[in-house]
């Protein structure tokens, strides 16, 4: 499992958390901290995959700090 770091940001003005892992590259946001790693993961798979940073089906954890 190849595990990577995004590192969450307050957007005050749209009352959102979001956040970037470059590597893969995935960018977006949810309006929880634990939302927005889940969503992080859903996406990260699909697109590490569509991106040949994964192989189909090899999973991906994204690790959401502050």
């Amino acid at each position: 499992m190849k595990e990577f770091h995004m590192v969450a940001h307050w957007d005050e003005e749209a009352g959102m958390w979001w956040g970037s892992v470059p590597e893969i590259p995935v960018t977006t946001e949810a309006e929880t901290l634990a939302g927005l790693e889940l969503r992080a993961n859903e996406v990260a798979q699909e697109i590490g995959e569509m991106n040949g940073i994964v192989a189909p089906g090899e999973p991906i954890k994204i690790r959401v700090s502050i």
